[in-house]
C-alpha cells in the first residue's frame, strides 16, 4: 500500500494549499497591492453593476430595478450583475478593487481543488496526475483570460464540481451527492452567465451518457446516469428560483429573443489561428474568445493521456470532449458547427462560440491528468512496454497528420499563424523535455520523484509565464474604478434629467502626458493606452459608468436579458439608418443622427461629444465643457419633462409612427383608449414629488381627463394608483408607461414589484431548508461513523 492510500487526506490537504499558495503567485500584483484587475467589461459592466447595488442596499432598498439604464431596466433579473450569487457578498463588503481581486483568487482556487477532487475522487488518479490536471484547468488558458468576463470566469469553475458531483451520484448512496450537485448547479446559474452555464451543463449531459453506455464496474444501474442531469437541474432550480424566474421573464421580454440568429456566430476560432488558441504565447495575451491552452507541457501530457484510448476508459470521452468543444468554438469555420445546436434545445440562441473552448480545456486537462497518471512506478514492464510502444506509433501518426495538413494549407494557398520564433523555439525546448521524461519514465532511465518534479515544474512555470501578460497581472491604477471629479460634479448638475453620450475618448486627459508616462512605468505600452481609454470612458459618462454617480443614462451596455423588445424598437425609431446594436452604447455616433424632439421625449436634457464630432442639429445648445479640453457638453432645448400629461392619442402598433407625430402634444398608443377619442389639446405638466429605484409619485392636475405620460421604461411589475385606487399602464410611445387620469387632482403611484421573484423566493427558502434537512443529519452520522 503506497503512503497515498495509507493517508489520503493529509496529501489532499496539501495539494489543497499548494493550490492557494498558487493562486496567491499568480496574482501576487493585485494582492499585494500593486495594482487592479481590469477590462473593458470590468470598468463598463461589472463594476457599475456591483456599485450600484451596494448603494441600494445601504439604503435599505431591493435591489430589483434599475432606473438608470435602457430608461429603468430590471437588476436582479439581469443576470450578469450577478445579485443572488452568494460568493459577489464580497463586493458588498469591500471596494470593487480589493472585493474583485479576492474573488478572483479564491475562484481560481476552486477551480484548482474542485478539479483536483474531481481527478483524484472521480477518476481515480493518483496524487500528482490530479494535481497537474487541476494545474491545466485552474492556471491555464481559459479560466485566467477570461477574468475579463467575471461572471464568465465565476461559472467556469464549477465545472469539475459538477462532474464530480455526477460520478458520484451515478453509484449508490447517491441521495448526498444528488443534493449536492443541485446546490453546485444553482451557484453555477447564478454566477451570472447563462452560455457558458449551458455549455458546462452540456459536458455534464455528455459524461452521464457516457456512463450510462461505458459504465464502471461500481456502478449497479446502467440507465441510472441519464436521470442524473435531469435531476441536478430540477434541485438547482428550486434552489436558485429566486434569480431563475425574474430572469426567465427577462428573458421572454429581452430584445435578444426576438432577434434572429445570426449566421456566423461571433468570437468563434480563427482557422488559421489554432495553435495561437492552443498553445500559450507567453509574452503576448491571447484573445480571449481564443484563449483555451494548457501549456505545451500539459498537451504533452494530454498527448500521452490520448494515445491510452484503447486502455483506459476515460481517455476516449475526454478526447471526444475535446474535439467536440473545438469544432463547436470553430463556429461556422467548420460545416458541423450547426447541427448541434440544431438539435441542442435553446442552443442556437447564443451568437458566440468562443465559449466552448471551456469543453477544450477541460477535456485536454483531464487528459493530462490521465497522462501524468501513468508516470508512476507500480505499472508492470509489459504495461510500460506498451505505452512506450503507444507514445511513439502516436507520435508518428501524429506527425504524418500534421505534414498531411501542411500540404493541404500550402496547396490551398492558405497559412497558420504562429508567433514569433523565441515563442516556437521556446515551445520546441518545453515540448523536448516533457516528451524525453515521459519516454525515460517508461524505460526505468528516470525516477518518478524526479519525473514529478521536473515535469510538474514545467507546467507550473510555463503556465506561471503564459498568464504574465494577461489583464489579472496588468497593474492598473486603482483611479480606474473611481469616478473622476468633473463626473461628480456633472452628477449634482444633472440630477433632474437624462443624458446621451457620444464621445469615442478623442478628447486629452488632463494632464495626459504626465499620466501616460507614469502608466509606462508599470504597464506594458498597449495596457497603458487601455488604462488612458478607461479613464476617459468615466469622462465621457459612457454606460454603465452613470451607475456609480446616480445619473441617469437613456442608453446602457449589457445585451443578454437586456435590453427589452420595447426599448430595442424605440431606439430603432431614434436611430433611423444610424442603426446600432440596441444593447451598445452610442459611442462615436454622429451628432446629426439625433433628434432633439424624439430624444427630449425621453427626458434626455443633456448630450456628451467630442472635438471631433460635427455639432449637432436643431434643438442642441452647446454649454460648454465639464474641464478645459474635456468633452463637449450640449442641452437639448427640446427635452420634455420626465412626467407630462397629452390629451391628443395616435392610435398605431408601429413605432415607427413616432417619427411623424408632434410627441411634445400626441401620444402613439397601440389601442384605441376610449375616454381620449377626438380628445384635444395642448401638453401639461406633472411633478415628480418623491421617487427611489422601485417607486415614483407624481402630482397631477387635469381639467379633462388626460393621460399621464412618464419616460420610464413599461414593464411588467409596474403597477400604478390613481389617489390609491389601482390604475391600468398602458404601453405608450412604443415603450414608455401612461396612466389615464380623470379630471381633477391626482396623487399617481407607480410601484415595481416583481410577482416572479417573491415566488422564486418563497421555492427557494423552502428548497433551502429542505436541503439542510436532509444534509445537515448525513453528514453528522458520515462524521459519528
Amino acid at each position: 500500500m503506497t503512503a497515498q492510500q495509507q493517508r489520503p487526506f493529509i496529501f489532499d490537504a496539501a495539494a489543497l494549499a499548494s493550490f492557494l499558495l498558487i493562486a496567491l503567485v499568480f496574482l501576487w500584483k493585485s494582492v499585494l497591492g500593486q495594482g487592479v484587475i481590469a477590462s473593458a467589461d470590468l470598468v463598463l459592466l461589472f463594476y457599475p453593476y456591483k456599485a450600484y447595488a451596494r448603494e441600494l442596499l445601504s439604503q435599505g432598498e431591493a435591489p430589483l430595478w434599475n432606473p438608470l439604464v435602457y430608461l429603468g431596466a430590471p437588476l436582479l433579473a439581469n443576470i450578469q450583475a450577478g445579485i443572488l450569487y452568494p460568493p459577489n457578498v464580497l463586493f458588498l463588503l469591500f471596494s470593487f478593487p480589493a472585493a474583485l481581486t479576492w474573488s478572483v483568487l479564491l475562484h481560481v482556487w476552486w477551480a484548482l481543488a474542485g478539479m483536483y477532487l474531481f481527478l483524484r475522487h472521480g477518476l481515480g488518479v493518483t496524487v500528482f496526475a490530479a494535481w497537474i490536471g487541476a494545474l491545466c484547468f485552474g492556471a491555464g488558458g481559459f479560466l485566467l483570460p477570461h477574468v475579463e468576463q467575471l461572471n464568465l470566469a465565476h461559472t467556469a469553475v464549477w465545472l469539475p464540481w459538477l462532474l464530480l458531483c455526477a460520478r458520484r451520484a451515478s453509484v449508490p448512496p447517491a441521495a448526498a451527492w444528488l443534493l449536492l450537485g443541485g446546490i453546485v448547479t444553482a451557484f453555477s446559474f447564478t454566477a451570472g452567465h447563462i452560455q457558458e452555464f449551458y455549455y458546462a451543463f452540456a459536458a455534464v449531459a455528455l459524461f452521464c451518457v457516457f456512463l450510462a453506455f461505458a459504465p464502471p464496474a461500481e456502478q449497479s444501474s446502467r440507465w441510472w446516469p441519464l436521470l442524473v442531469p435531469a435531476l441536478f437541474l430540477l434541485i438547482g432550480g428550486i434552489l436558485s428560483a429566486a434569480q431563475l424566474l425574474p430572469t426567465l421573464e427577462a428573458i421572454a421580454h429581452s430584445q435578444a429573443s426576438a432577434a434572429p440568429v445570426p449566421p456566423e456566430p461571433a468570437a468563434a476560432v480563427n482557422r488559421h489561428e489554432v495553435a495561437l488558441a492552443l498553445l500559450p504565447r507567453y509574452w503576448a495575451a491571447p484573445g480571449v474568445a481564443m484563449a483555451g491552452y494548457i501549456g505545451v507541457g500539459g498537451a504533452l501530457l494530454a498527448f500521452f493521456g490520448a494515445v491510452q484510448i484503447a486502455r483506459q476508459r476515460w481517455a476516449a470521452f475526454f478526447l471526444l470532449l475535446a474535439v467536440f468543444g473545438f469544432i463547436l468554438a470553430l463556429g461556422a469555420e467548420t460545416p458541423f458547427f450547426a447541427l448541434p445546436h440544431a438539435i441542442m434545445p435553446g442552443a442556437a440562441a447564443f451568437d458566440a462560440a468562443g465559449p466552448w473552448l471551456l469543453l477544450v480545456n477541460f477535456g485536454l486537462a483531464a487528459l493530462a491528468a490521465l497522462g501524468a497518471d501513468r508516470l508512476r512506478d507500480d505499472l508492470p514492464p509489459v504495461e510500460r512496454r506498451r505505452l512506450s510502444l503507444a507514445l511513439l506509433c502516436g507520435t508518428v501518426a501524429t506527425l504524418l497528420l500534421l505534414l498531411a495538413l501542411m500540404g493541404r494549407t500550402y496547396l490551398a494557398g492558405s497559412e497558420q499563424s504562429l508567433p514569433e520564433p523565441a515563442v516556437v523555439l521556446l515551445w520546441s525546448i518545453v515540448g523536448v523535455i516533457v516528451y524525453a521524461a515521459i519516454l525515460l519514465v517508461l524505460n526505468h532511465g528516470m525516477a518518478n520523484v524526479w519525473a514529478f518534479l521536473l515535469v510538474g515544474g514545467i507546467v507550473v512555470v510555463e503556465l506561471f509565464f503564459a498568464s504574465r501578460p494577461l489583464a489579472l497581472n496588468q497593474a492598473m491604477p486603482p483611479e480606474i474604478y473611481a469616478p473622476a471629479a468633473t463626473t461628480r460634479q456633472l452628477s449634482q448638475h444633472w440630477g433632474n434629467a437624462r443624458y446621451a453620450s457620444i464621445a469615442a475618448e478623442r478628447f486629452p486627459l488632463e494632464n495626459e502626458a504626465a499620466r501616460a508616462q507614469t502608466l509606462r512605468e508599470s504597464l506594458p505600452d498597449a495596457w497603458a493606452r487601455r488604462a488612458m481609454a478607461y479613464a476617459k470612458y468615466d469622462e465621457e459618462l459612457r454606460p454603465n459608468r452613470n451607475l456609480a454617480v446616480g445619473l441617469a443614462s437613456a442608453g446602457g451596455y449589457d445585451g443578454v436579458t437586456l435590453p427589452s423588445r420595447d426599448y430595442a424598437a424605440l431606439r430603432a425609431v431614434l436611430l433611423g439608418e444610424a442603426a446600432l446594436p440596441a444593447h451598445a452604447g452610442l459611442s462615436g455616433l454622429e451628432p446629426a443622427a439625433l433628434d432633439a424632439a424624439l430624444w427630449g421625449l425621453l427626458n434626455v436634457r443633456y448630450l456628451v461629444a467630442d472635438h471631433e464630432q460635427s455639432a449637432p442639429g436643431p434643438g442642441w445648445e452647446l454649454i460648454g465643457q465639464a474641464r478645459p479640453e474635456g468633452p463637449l457638453l450640449y442641452e437639448n432645448t427640446a427635452a420634455l419633462p420626465r412626467a407630462f400629461i397629452v390629451y391628443e392619442t395616435v392610435v398605431d402598433a408601429d413605432p415607427m409612427r413616432l417619427r411623424t407625430i408632434d410627441v411634445a402634444r400626441q401620444a402613439l398608443v397601440a389601442r384605441p383608449i376610449p375616454e381620449l377619442v377626438g380628445a384635444t389639446g395642448g401638453p401639461m405638466a406633472a411633478t415628480i414629488v418623491s421617487e427611489s429605484a422601485l417607486r415614483v409619485a407624481i402630482q397631477a392636475a387635469t381639467p379633462r381627463p388626460g393621460l399621464l405620460v412618464l419616460a420610464d421604461a413599461y414593464y411588467p411589475g409596474w403597477t400604478a394608483t390613481v389617489n390609491g385606487a389601482p390604475a391600468e399602464v398602458y404601453r405608450v410611445n412604443a415603450a414608455l408607461r401612461g396612466v389615464l387620469l380623470p379630471a381633477g387632482e391626482h396623487t399617481v403611484v407607480f410601484q415595481y414589484t416583481s410577482r416572479w421573484f417573491q415566488i422564486g423566493a418563497i421555492t427557494s427558502v423552502i428548497g433551502w431548508l429542505l436541503a439542510l434537512i436532509l444534509f445537515v443529519p448525513r453528514v453528522m452520522r458520515r462524521r459519528s461513523r
